[in-house]
Formats: C-alpha cells, structure tokens, sequence
C-alpha cells in the first residue's frame, strides 16, 4: 500500500510538472525551470562524399530557438572507407590538404556558417582513427578529457544528412528539466539519456549470473521475442536483459564525463523494463578508454558492426547503466535534405542492411558477456 502510495504521488508530480509548464495544448519549449541551464553541444561526424550536403544540417543547428554551446565535427584525418585520393588533396605548392581543410573550406562558402567558424561556434576535430559512424561518439569523448576548453554539460548527438526542427535544442532542455526534477525517486540523475527515438528493443541480453552458463539457443528466444514479442517464460525472464534501442540520426542526449564527475565510479543495478529482471552491481567509469576498447573489440569479432553504431552504443549505454528515456511524443525533429541519397540502402531499408544488422544483433547478443569482462579489467 506504501509503494502504491509513492507511485501516485510521483504520478501527480509528474502530471503537475507536464502541465504546469506548458500551460495549454499547445507545446511551446523553453527555458527549464532549474536554477542553471546546462550547455548542450552538438556532436556529429561527416564523410568527403557529403562535405556539402552538411551545410543544411549546420544551418539547422544556428537556427535554433535556444542555441546549442557549440557545434563540433569529428573527422578521422584518414578515412579508411575511402582512397587516399578521397582522403587528401594537394595544393600547387604541393602541400597537403587533409580532409578537416578540406570541410573548413566547403562550409565556410555559406557566409554565415563562415562567420560561425570565425567565432568558434562550429569546431572541425581531426581525430586519429576513422571508427565509421560512431567516430562522433568517440570524439566527444576523447575531446572533452583532453582539453577542458571543450567542456560542455550535455552532448547531443545527430547526423550529417538531415536538417533539424528549430525547438530540438529547447525540447531537450525542457524533457531533462522535468527528468530531473524527478530523478530523486525515479531516475539515476546522473546516468540519465535521452532519446527521441521511440521506446523500441531490438537486442537481448544474458543476465550478468548467467554469462557462465549463456545458452546459445537463446539467440532464437531473443530473436523471436525482439522481432515478434512473443512472451518470455519466467525461467527465460530471469536470464535475458532486453535492451532500449536509440538512433543518431534522431537524436539522443546524454551527460559530459563533466557532468558525471568524470572518474567516479557509480553502482549499475541494471532494471529492464520489459523483463523486470536485476542484475548484479556493476562499477564502470565512463571514459573514452572503456568506450573504445569495447567498440574495437566488436569491430575486430564482427566486422558487419562497423555501420552499426546505434546497436553497439544502445549495448554500452546499457552496460554503463545509464537509464534510457524516450522523449518521443510524434513530433518529428528530423527531415532528411533533399539532394542527400534516399535509397533503400542509405535509407537503412535494403535486404544487405538488415542482414547486417542482424549479424550485429546476434553478435551483441553472444559476446555481451565478453565485453563486459573487458569492461571490467579495464
């Protein structure tokens, strides 16, 4: 009765807060109601064949309606998907043009963006590695333990082909404004991502006492309860974590090691949704060495995983305990520019695509366990 009691009363909390703040049918996003509001930096990565396509996709991010701290690019300095003709170009003088020159100069032919440049605004990263996709993802944290001129308190991250609704940045800090208004009995405040992306699960993984014993049947269970959501038996239930799925190019936010307190360790009482399953306490930093080691070690074990950057950080941010919320309530912040490709296969809907994704699934699925050790002696 107790329990059903708080439960109400955060239910009317949240209620109160929902209301309160929007004040009418109509959703107007702005300033949270916290006493500070934090910075959010928008983290992106980019190829040559789209070095200017992504002038829309930055022109949406000047354009907003609270302005985000910074817009960053992160760009391997070579690129390993590409030639090396593709990866640098000379100058007459025969000195080298790398491929961050090569962006700096596409964009700045959008006056404004060049004056953005100028002032700061927009950054272009050379980072060492090309890790595909997911390069945006390691810049940002690699950026920001360095060199604390690139702090930030949130990153959000978004993709290089779409342009992006001018209240994405204020809708945010509206949604993290009521979660953590609510994060003292509901929500680890710290570990807290949010997702425009709706609730979805797509991959499954073994509890952490049953790595020892991880029957590879299960890769069917997970496949038939993730694609068909069949009901799980209660042996099942207690043996599999099914996973919160978020997607770049719709955007998801996530704290700065900053705003984490970059080094601490914090208990991981891993609770799943749809399996109300608990696992043991895991204690992990969120750094970059830790992020990496694990992306390579699936790039190494399953090579389809390149491309699939959304999987494996749905896995990390899982592992690393972090509490994954939809913020999805049908209002489409994404549109895809219109002399971007949009075939199947850019589109994420060709047959070589979901093939893919599936050996990244039951990749995922199989070696979780793997990845948590390395995680762990880390």
């Amino acid at each position: 009765m107790r329990l059903f009691s708080l439960n109400l009363i955060i239910a009317l909390q949240y209620v109160g807060l929902y209301f309160g703040l929007l004040g009418s049918a109509d959703v107007v996003y702005g300033k949270p109601f916290t006493t500070t509001t934090p910075s959010i930096s928008i983290a992106m990565t980019t190829i040559p064949p789209r070095f200017k396509a992504i002038i829309p996709t930055l022109i949406s991010w000047c354009q907003q309606d609270v302005e985000p701290h910074r817009v960053y690019i992160f760009v391997p300095k070579v690129f390993k998907r590409f030639t090396p003709k593709k990866n640098q170009k000379k100058k007459e003088n025969g000195d080298i043009i790398t491929s961050a020159q090569s962006l700096i100069t596409n964009i700045r032919t959008e006056q404004s963006l060049s004056a953005r440049i100028d002032n700061g605004f927009i950054q272009v990263i050379e980072v060492e590695k090309d890790w595909g996709p997911i390069t945006r993802f390691v810049g940002a944290m690699e950026v920001s333990e360095v060199d604390q001129s690139h702090s930030t308190d949130y990153w959000l991250i978004g993709d290089d082909d779409v342009y992006y609704s001018s209240n994405t940045i204020a809708k945010y800090q509206h949604e993290l404004a009521i979660k953590q208004q609510l994060s003292s009995t509901m929500l680890d405040r710290s570990r807290l991502l949010l997702s425009q992306f709706i609730t979805d699960y797509r991959v499954a993984i073994p509890n952490a006492n049953n790595f020892e014993n991880y029957d590879k049947n299960f890769n069917q269970i997970i496949t038939t309860f993730v694609n068909d959501g069949n009901p799980l038996s209660l042996e099942q239930r207690g043996k599999l974590q099914i996973l919160k799925h978020i997607q770049a190019v719709d955007t998801y936010l996530f704290p700065s090691q900053r705003t984490l307190r970059i080094g601490e360790s914090q208990d991981y009482y891993g609770i799943d949704d749809r399996t109300e399953s608990r696992t043991t306490a895991y204690q992990f930093n969120f750094t970059s060495t830790i992020i990496t080691k694990a992306i390579s070690f699936f790039h190494k074990t399953c090579p389809e995983s390149y491309y699939q950057d959304d999987y494996i950080m749905s896995f990390l941010f899982h592992v690393l305990g972090f509490q994954v919320i939809s913020i999805w309530n049908n209002d489409k912040l994404a549109q895809h520019v219109d002399h971007v490709s949009k075939s199947n296969f850019q589109m994420h809907m060709s047959q070589e695509v979901f093939m893919k994704e599936d050996m990244t699934k039951s990749c995922i699925s199989t070696f979780s366990s793997e990845v948590i050790r390395l995680i762990q002696e880390t």
